[in-house]
């Protein structure tokens, strides 16, 4: 379990974190969300993706 972590992790800040790396240094600094959702804490139903948006 250990090691599927770790490789996740390198693929996200490999591929992910690189293509997106402006908006996420962005987001970090402030976050002006447009609206507010409140969605159940199931792991298996990720707002962002359900509705096809990117973070922040």
């Amino acid at each position: 379990m250990k090691e599927k972590l770790i490789n996740g992790y390198q693929r996200f800040r490999d591929g992910y974190y690189q293509r997106n790396r402006t908006r996420l240094e962005q987001l970090a600094q402030k976050q002006n969300p447009e609206i507010a959702m409140v969605s159940c804490c199931d792991s298996r139903v990720d707002p962002s993706i359900l509705f096809d948006l990117e973070p922040g």
